[in-house]
């Protein structure tokens, strides 16, 4: 509210500065508000490339662990074929059943980081891959109830079983938005 002319011209004169302090003040705001905002979305990029570059680094960790359990279990159960409870237990079975266990104890601990959202599933995907994971849990399903059992432990391998629909759902949302951007010319 501007009281120009009504009071004597100091009093005047310090409203008018007044109100150019109250107009300085909300520029001010208003430009803190901004640099707090690309301040945020700076951050979300860092965490971002952060977040994919930790994935990678853990599947460089486990890399090797993980191809070397693949290999003994394919080249024991070949042909895709779905491995049982009783395929390895005994004391003959003893490096398929550590082949086996070291596998999913890789898997589920890349399991927990993108469950945890501190791996990206994009990134996942392109490394170990979804539908190489999907192949596997359907083929170690039974034993991994099996373990649970055993382990006196419904909660072992949860997250890796968790993983699995969010696998399908982001390989279905990758899917439809590839189909829909090669209709609209997107990727020609």
């Amino acid at each position: 509210m501007r009281w120009s002319g009504v009071l004597n011209p100091e009093e005047d004169f310090i409203i008018g500065i007044l109100n150019c302090v109250e107009k300085i003040s909300i520029i001010a705001a208003n430009l803190f508000v901004c640099a707090g905002v690309i301040f945020a979305g700076l951050q979300w990029c860092l965490m971002k490339k952060e977040k994919r570059q930790s994935t990678i680094e853990f599947y460089n960790t486990i890399r090797n662990d993980f191809i070397n359990s693949l290999e003994k279990i394919d080249k024991k159960f070949p042909n895709d074929q779905v491995i049982k409870p009783d395929d390895i237990k005994g004391r003959k079975k003893l490096k398929i059943r550590y082949a086996i266990t070291e596998y999913l104890s890789c898997m589920e601990r890349f399991a927990v980081g993108i469950n945890r959202k501190i791996y990206d599933i994009e990134v996942f995907n392109e490394t170990v891959g979804a539908t190489l994971t999907k192949k596997w849990y359907k083929r170690l399903e039974k034993v991994i109830d099996s373990l649970r059992d055993e382990y006196q432990n419904p909660k072992a391998y949860k997250n890796l079983g968790d993983l699995i629909p969010k696998l399908i759902c982001w390989a279905l949302c990758t899917l439809i938005i590839f189909d829909k951007c090669s209709k609209n010319k997107m990727w020609s």
